[in-house]
């Protein structure tokens, strides 16, 4: 825990400009990781207007996913994906 709470004391001292670069590797590292666990034919969810819809993968696109569902066919970023349960 020792090695976190460094961290948090360095990112503390980080400018304003330093914090928006920080926040956007911070973001495209989440990002990659989830698009390592998905593939085509994955069964996945997203929250839209406050309700789940599930549906499985037809297409990765460099920054979306095609997902087919019971509503039709949504391009939707990897960041709001879950696998489905």
């Amino acid at each position: 825990m020792k090695d976190l709470q460094e961290i948090k004391s360095a990112i503390y001292k980080l400018g304003s400009e330093d914090l928006d670069n920080l926040g956007e590797f911070l973001r495209h590292a989440r990002e990659d990781i989830i698009k390592a666990k998905l593939a085509v034919g994955s069964q996945v969810s997203f929250k839209h207007k406050h309700r789940l819809v599930e549906g499985s993968i037809l297409k990765l696109n460099p920054s979306k996913a095609k997902i087919e569902t019971e509503m039709g066919t949504w391009n939707v970023p990897y960041t709001f994906l879950s696998l489905a349960k």
